[in-house]
């Protein structure tokens, strides 16, 4: 996001996607350097979902994901998988779908393979 217009005081902006053109009005006080340094170049739009570097946080996040997941142990990937399981098994309101037995099995199988 960049600035396209500043009210005299400071307090109030237009910002505007470098990537879409998409325009947002922004309160609050702007003229301090760490919003032009850190907050301004680290916005996401609303609308294309990128930061000024065109990174989305869709992407930013799989990034991240990656990273995470490339250090941790098996064990510890597996434990999260079943954790995973359990959550949306959880979340599911039929106990008894094909999609929850499936979820069930899969949780079972990570802890076996813990186990071993």
């Amino acid at each position: 996001m960049r600035i396209k217009y500043l009210t005299e005081d400071g307090h109030i902006a237009l910002l505007e996607c470098e990537h879409c053109r998409v325009t947002r009005v922004l309160d609050g006080d702007i003229r301090e350097e760490e919003f032009h340094n850190k907050t301004l170049p680290a916005m996401t739009c609303y609308s294309c979902g990128k930061t000024r570097a065109g990174i989305s946080e869709r992407d930013a996040l799989a990034t991240r994901v990656a990273e995470l997941e490339a250090a941790l142990p098996e064990s510890d990937k597996l434990e999260l998988i079943a954790l995973w399981f359990d959550k949306q098994d959880a979340m599911n309101g039929n106990t008894n779908s094909e999609v929850q037995v499936a979820l069930r099995r899969w949780a079972a199988k990570a802890r076996e393979a813990l186990k071993t």
